[in-house]
């Protein structure tokens, strides 16, 4: 064995070695793929909002846009 490797990889390659000798299978991990949708996520994030700030308002309709049309047409704006 060459001894310009570290003692750990020295150590880790001897490991390895014994380990293919006793037929021990060697650690594999298994890939998992995940998918995220960010327009979801978002649509998500803006009907949990919604929901804190006008509890009274389906979320649906304030998602859509459609909370002024909830409220009667009234946006909170003072009138003269």
């Amino acid at each position: 064995m060459d001894n310009s490797q570290p003692p750990l990889v020295q150590l880790a390659a001897v490991r390895l070695a014994l380990d293919h000798l006793a037929g021990r299978p060697a650690v594999t991990t298994t890939p998992t793929h995940t998918s995220v949708s960010v327009a979801d996520l978002y649509k998500n994030a803006m009907a949990k909002i919604s929901r804190e700030n006008s509890p009274h308002i389906a979320s649906e309709q304030a998602v859509e846009g459609k909370a002024d049309e909830a409220a009667g047409g009234n946006t909170g704006a003072a009138s003269d």
